[in-house]
């Protein structure tokens, strides 16, 4: 399994980006949110590998 320091360090990035992409305009914030949905899938990825 991913390590719990890991998780944290993923999920914090992700809530800066979703916190960064809600101050931005329309074209901000799908771009965030395109990236949050990579985060996520990556952080799956490396939950599946280990």
């Amino acid at each position: 399994m991913i390590d719990h320091i890991q998780l944290a360090a993923v999920l914090f990035v992700c809530a800066i980006l979703t916190f960064v992409g809600a101050s931005l305009p329309r074209q901000g914030a799908t771009f965030i949110a395109a990236l949050f949905t990579i985060c996520a899938f990556s952080a799956l990825f490396f939950q599946v590998q280990q």
